[in-house]
């Protein structure tokens, strides 16, 4: 497991993306799951 450092925001806009995805999921969602959720969108997005 790796340390990343991110200012305040950037921790509280990700921190409400995992609880979005808790709530849609029903299941408990951790800032590495967001963080590949996000990568994910971005590469589908990326490719068209």
């Amino acid at each position: 497991m790796s340390t990343i450092y991110v200012k305040k925001e950037t921790k509280k806009e990700l921190a409400k993306i995992a609880g979005e995805l808790q709530a849609k999921l029903g299941k408990k969602i951790d800032f590495d799951e967001a963080i590949r959720h996000l990568i994910r969108i971005y590469r589908s997005k990326s490719i068209r």
